[in-house]
This record gives structure tokens, C-alpha cells and sequence, in this order.
């Protein structure tokens, strides 16, 4: 009964209806894009005229292309997609000076356009040196060096290119991402998986902004007592400093909870529903061809979901310590947007370099799935190098299981004001 009570507390203030608005109108901007498209991304399907269609009927043509072309990429198969490649690229339409003429022959690609991605990165001069259209004129006799090649990519990248990343990696980590190269063997698997990658940015781009949201309604629990000039009878209440504590803690945890696993399984059901359900054993490199995380798509989406509710419930027990000891609500409120998005200012600084292992490691990156598969964020621990992904994971479990008894013992021992 008081953990529901304080739950009422929550939502029927008028900032808590708003709060909860907000949330929803995350996850339906986000559905939106999944529905209608987006020009500049992977959401559209160019038709045999060279024209753009969007929704769901395009979902299903890209889908029914990529199916035709479903199999395991061994070294036969890579070398008939390259033979389709060349022959796309010797037609008319592939030279011609006209957009919607190199649109025809783009519609043409789309069965196979994930694994030419792969083609042009892995055979390109470098890790980072990328050339676009080389992977249309491969000879097939390569299609053997496929997985090699993306190995010597990287050796060639962390001990013979001069670069940041190289220079600040020791030689024990430089091995550790070699070895993490050479596992991905091969053959993998290829399938359509664009509902799964959507799947996977939707929920980033609603965590990142449903925090703030899930912040601004938890952080009241604590000091709205103070702002009400109620923390007298609180306190002087029977249970006021043991189990009313423990319900607004409890309260906290269900609120965030069910609102951070109903926006997943709505986000995930539609998005999959809409975009199809195929292509979750697919290597995660068709999307994040650096990445040194050896997961399937479905892999990666099981471990992200549960990441970014390790990370809200740190976020949320934080912003409802900070309410308590200081008495403000919004201050607290500051906590998930300076958390979440300074970081992101030190990135794109000069001093991105010199903070590079302290950002990797800051709770921004539990909701960022896509800056853990990009960068090389590993660490030498002395008996073993592991990412950081896995360090996030155990950090802020521990951290946000410290916090429930730190934030229960600084409400109890409140001084009535």
C-alpha cells in the first residue's frame, strides 16, 4: 500500500503527467522513423524505376531481396556475390551520369548491399581508409582472403599506420583485439536483418532521452517532502523512518522498472513486427564492422537491454540521493542530463585523446550501444585485457546496489527542518 502511494505521488502531480507524456512521445517519434523512413538511412527500399518507397510494403521487398541471398558466406559464396557485383557494375546504368539511372542499378545491389558493405571495407587500402565502389570491381578469386583480410586490416592498422588509437593501446591490448579478430572465422551467416538494427538504434535513442524523462520523476520521491513542509509528520510518523523510506525506495525502483520494460517490449515487438524478426544470428559486424565483440544481433540486443536498465536503475538511485541530501528536486533532475550528455562535450574536445579510458568508462556508454562496437575501449588489468563493455557491466551493478542502503541511511537520518 505505500509503495503504491507514493507511486500515485509520482504521477499525480502535473509534472509527473508530463513526465509520463514525454516518455511516449520517445518511443512514438522513434515507431515513426521505423514507419515512414528515413532518406539518409537503411529505411527505404529503391524500386526497379529508381524511386524511394518507404513503410511497410518497402520493408517487405528489401526483406524478400536479402532472403533471396540468405546463406552462409563461405568462400563459393562470396565470390558469386562478387560475380553478381561485377555484373551490375558493367551495365549501362551503373556508368551512366544520371541519379536516377545509378539508382536502377543501387535497387539491383540491395539483395546483397550489406555484404558488399563488408567487401569494400575489408579489401580498401585501410581500417579507416574506405573506398565505396571497390567492392564492384573485386575479381571473385579474393572471396578467400574474406575473413583474413579484416584480420591484416587491423594488424596493419595498431602496429604499422601512425594513429591515436594505435598510439595509446599497448602491445597486450593490440593483441587481445587481433585475437578477438581472428575468432570471427567464418563462414557467417547473412540473412535481412535491418528489423533487428532498428530494433537496436530505436531502443538507444529512447534510453538516452527516456532517462532524462525517469529522472525528472523520480527525483522529487525524497525532497518533495521537504518542499511540501510535510517532513515533520514524516518523520515523526510510527514507520516514517524505516519502511516509508523503504516504500519510496521500492516505489522508485518499480516506477523506472516498468516504465524501462514496457518501452522495451513495445519498441521491440513493433519495431521487429514492422521490419521482421529475421537475420538474429547474423554477425553484429554487417552493421559495426569494427567491433571486436564477437555477437549475434539477437546476442548484442539481450545484452544491451540488460545494460540499459543497470544503467537507469544507477541513474535513477542516484538522482534520488541527491534529491534527499540536498533537499532539491531540481538539482536532481540535472543529474541523467550531465551524466549523459557532458561527456559527450570532453569527446569532441581536444582532450578526447588524454580522457579517452575515463569517457569510455562513464555511464553515458550503457545507453550508447553503438560507441562500445565502434571503438577499441579495451583494458589491460594485468592478468587479463577485457573491454568495456563488460567493466560498465560490473561497475554500475555494483555502484547502484551500494546506493540503495547509502540513499535509505541519508532520508532516515534526515534532521526535520
Amino acid at each position: 500500500m505505500m509503495v503504491r502511494y507514493e507511486i500515485k505521488k509520482v504521477l499525480g502531480r502535473p509534472s509527473g503527467k508530463i513526465a509520463l507524456f514525454l516518455f511516449v512521445c520517445v518511443i512514438i517519434l522513434s515507431l515513426w522513423t521505423t514507419i515512414f523512413g528515413d532518406e539518409y538511412g537503411d529505411l527505404v527500399w529503391v524500386n526497379e524505376q529508381g524511386d524511394a518507397e518507404y513503410g511497410f510494403a518497402a520493408h517487405q521487398k528489401l526483406r524478400k531481396a536479402q532472403n533471396e541471398w540468405a546463406g552462409e558466406l563461405d568462400e563459393e559464396y562470396i565470390a558469386d556475390i562478387i560475380r553478381e557485383l561485377n555484373r551490375i557494375a558493367a551495365t549501362p546504368e551503373y556508368n551512366s551520369t544520371e541519379y536516377n539511372q545509378r539508382d536502377i542499378a543501387f535497387h539491383w545491389q540491395m539483395g546483397v548491399h550489406p555484404v558488399r558493405d563488408m567487401l569494400y571495407r575489408t579489401f580498401s587500402p585501410g581500417l579507416q581508409n574506405f573506398d565505396y565502389y571497390l567492392a564492384d570491381t573485386l575479381s571473385p578469386s579474393v572471396a578467400e582472403k574474406f575473413y583474413s583480410q579484416r584480420v591484416e586490416l587491423l594488424r596493419s592498422y595498431l602496429y604499422e599506420e601512425d594513429n591515436e588509437e594505435s598510439a595509446r593501446l599497448s602491445n597486450q591490448e593490440k593483441e587481445y583485439l587481433i585475437s578477438q579478430y581472428e575468432k570471427l572465422e567464418g563462414p557467417i551467416y547473412y540473412d535481412y536483418h535491418r528489423g533487428w538494427y532498428q530494433t537496436l538504434s530505436n531502443l538507444t535513442f529512447i534510453m538516452l532521452l527516456g532517462t532524462l524523462v525517469m529522472g525528472y520523476m523520480v527525483s522529487g520521491i525524497f525532497s518533495n517532502e521537504f518542499k511540501w513542509k510535510s517532513d515533520a509528520v514524516f518523520f515523526t510518523t510510527y514507520h516514517g523512518r524505516s519502511r516509508a523510506v523503504s516504500a519510496k525506495i521500492k516505489a522508485g525502483v518499480v516506477l523506472v522498472s516498468a516504465l524501462y520494460w514496457g518501452g522495451v517490449l513495445i519498441c521491440t515487438l513493433f519495431t521487429l513486427g514492422f521490419c521482421g524478426f529475421d537475420g538474429g544470428n547474423c554477425a553484429i559486424q554487417f552493421d559495426c564492422y569494427r567491433s571486436f565483440y564477437n555477437l549475434t544481433y539477437l546476442q548484442t540486443y539481450l545484452l544491451y537491454v540488460v545494460s540499459c536498465y543497470i544503467g537507469i536503475l544507477f541513474m535513477m538511485f542516484l538522482c534520488m540521493w541527491v534529491s534527499a541530501k540536498t533537499r532539491s528536486a531540481v538539482f536532481a533532475t540535472t543529474i541523467p542530463f550531465i551524466l549523459i550528455f557532458v561527456p559527450n562535450f570532453f569527446a569532441n574536445s581536444t582532450l578526447a585523446d588524454a580522457l579517452s579510458g575515463v569517457l569510455a568508462l562513464l555511464p553515458d556508454k550503457m545507453f550508447d550501444l553503438f560507441a562500445h562496437l565502434k571503438y577499441f575501449d579495451v583494458y589491460d588489468l594485468g592478468f587479463t585485457v577485457v573491454g568495456s563493455w563488460p567493466l560498465l557491466f560490473v561497475i554500475y551493478s555494483v555502484l547502484a546496489v551500494i546506493l540503495v542502503p547509502v540513499m535509505y541511511r541519508e532520508f532516515r537520518t534526515k534532521q526535520i527542518g
